[in-house]
């Protein structure tokens, strides 16, 4: 907000007040939040029909920026972290670029799941930053994991399940 009210004072305080930020990105740029960038809408496929009876979707969000930030510290810490100050995370670069993403988590019969993530960037470098990070992060993960090039232009498609088998439900074996 202090940024906000070196720019235009109460008036433009009380203007976020009334159409706050649309994302954590907007929040970490203000700049971003001036210029009206507004996340990328991402369509997600719904994997219920190809993964079977038994099979629902539980959960969906929107991870952004700041999510990603922590996520991509693959658990570490940053070095000075005092409550109500931004947090200089490690790899934040890596979520700079951030777009828009869509998170959708399955559960199905035996305790199987699936977590299938959709990333847009802002551009093919960005993309291929976060791929990296993702990739250099797949042995912190319990289960399969697939990392590809998603559907759009400069996104990413992260796939994680319990298993290949359920992997396999909604790719082809690799």
């Amino acid at each position: 907000m202090n940024g906000l009210y070196d720019q235009g004072g109460y008036d433009a305080v009380n203007e976020a007040i009334q159409a706050p930020p649309a994302s954590t990105e907007q929040i970490l740029h203000p700049e971003k939040y001036a210029a009206g960038e507004a996340p990328v809408a991402i369509p997600l496929v719904d994997f219920s029909a190809s993964l079977g009876a038994g099979w629902s979707r539980v959960y969906e969000q929107t991870v952004g920026e700041l999510g990603i930030q922590i996520f991509a510290g693959g658990g570490e810490e940053p070095e000075v972290s005092i409550p109500g100050l931004p947090a200089d995370w490690p790899h934040a670069e890596v979520a700079a670029g951030w777009g828009g993403d869509r998170l959708h988590m399955y559960e199905g019969p035996n305790d199987t799941w699936l977590i299938d993530w959709q990333t847009a960037w802002d551009t093919q470098q960005d993309a291929d930053e976060f791929s990296a990070r993702m990739i250099e992060l797949v042995p912190t993960f319990q289960g399969h994991v697939i990392v590809e090039p998603g559907s759009q232009p400069d996104s990413i498609h992260f796939l994680l399940a319990n298993d290949v088998e359920t992997m396999d439900l909604v790719q082809p074996p690799r």
